[in-house]
């Protein structure tokens, strides 16, 4: 079984960035043109940048949404 590697990993905390998430990730899709994964770290489920990542993730396997459990920030 042959898995994927992503060696870059590259993490954003967000807050409520419905509007500019779109494109910071544009961003990174023009300029990083090595292997990687997005992952974004979300504090609680009313963010509204949640909805926003969840509609990239089904054409990009390689980003992913964390909820941070751990305390804000």
């Amino acid at each position: 079984m042959s898995k994927k590697k992503f060696p870059l990993a590259i993490v954003i905390p967000v807050y409520n960035e419905e509007k500019s998430f779109p494109n910071t990730y544009a961003e990174i899709k023009k300029y990083v043109k090595s292997p990687h994964t997005i992952s974004v770290v979300y504090d609680f489920d009313e963010d509204n940048t949640v909805p926003v990542v969840k509609r990239l993730q089904k054409s990009d396997p390689s980003l992913f949404l964390i909820k941070n459990n751990i305390g804000k920030g």
